[in-house]
């Protein structure tokens, strides 16, 4: 399977969970294995118990000798502001906590030598909150820098 395919199938399934209702996309994982295919539901509720799921993912991943994985969550996306980045690290608000968010579905796939793909897809409700479009914000792109970077690499080589 490639990470343009896992892309692909990360993005049906938020079509099919999210358009036309008012359900919420819960952050899920499809691992490549030698034995196949594996899926993961892995809900978090706040910040360190994200980063708790992605350690136990990355053992998960490291046990199972996944050779590929994709990841398929909801989030909050903002553009940082020129004088944000001034000291080349961000410097504002968590997107979450900022006025000009945008609600978006994000999907990451990636492989044990090393390549990624990244997708975000902007989610849009009608009044009475229900995801009526799911509106490509970025093409496929073959970068992704941040938390879920590629996790099947070993830690000195990830961004962060």
């Amino acid at each position: 399977m490639t990470l343009d395919e896992m892309i692909g199938l990360a993005k049906d399934q938020a079509m099919r969970v999210m358009v036309g209702t008012k359900d919420e996309i819960q952050p899920s994982w499809l691992l490549v294995t030698d034995k196949g295919v594996e899926i993961f539901m892995t809900p978090w509720g706040n910040d360190r118990e994200k980063h708790l799921v992605i350690e136990t993912m990355r053992d998960i991943m490291r046990e199972k000798r996944a050779t590929a994985y994709s990841m398929l969550t909801e989030a909050w996306m903002a553009c940082a502001t020129p004088e944000e980045t001034k000291s080349g690290d961000y410097s504002g608000l968590p997107p979450s906590q900022r006025a000009d968010r945008q609600e978006c579905v994000v999907m990451m796939a990636a492989d044990k030598a090393g390549d990624s793909r990244y997708q975000s897809l902007e989610t849009v409700r009608d009044a009475e909150g229900k995801c009526i479009e799911l509106r490509q914000l970025s093409t496929v792109e073959d970068r992704f820098t941040g938390i879920f970077d590629n996790l099947l690499m070993d830690d000195r080589r990830r961004a962060n």
